[in-house]
């Protein structure tokens, strides 16, 4: 049985489209998120995708890295991860340190955005 799921494993994790799917599923993640925090205004959406962004992180560091950065990590061609973080920082770094950075940029920016609209609602400007 072990011997069928390595196949298993094998025939689908060597598949370059299986590896192109999991790279569009991982960038269209990336831009909702950063579109639900640039775009929206209602305090409901940007705290349940605060809560989002916290359980990413936690997984990040239960799993001691990215799950969908692992699944798409090929030499052929950059990760998403890669893209975004080069897009970010325009320096060549470590796999780790490019998802380190998007994901504290975007609970930064989801930080202060909350905070922003609580202040201007608690002054009523």
């Amino acid at each position: 049985m072990n011997n069928i799921c390595n196949k298993i494993y094998n025939k689908i994790y060597n598949n370059i489209y299986f590896t192109i799917l999991i790279s569009i599923l991982h960038l269209l993640l990336i831009y909702s998120i950063c579109t639900i925090i640039l775009l929206t205004t209602n305090k409901k959406i940007l705290f349940n995708t605060l809560v989002i962004i916290i359980i990413i992180k936690y997984l990040y560091h239960y799993f001691n890295g990215c799950i969908m950065t692992f699944l798409e990590n090929r030499v052929d061609y950059p990760s998403s991860t890669q893209l975004i973080g080069y897009l970010i920082t325009k320096k060549d770094l470590l796999l780790k340190t490019y998802d380190e950075i998007i994901i504290n940029t975007g609970l930064i920016l989801i930080i202060n955005k909350l905070l922003l609209l609580i202040i201007i609602d608690y002054y009523n400007f």
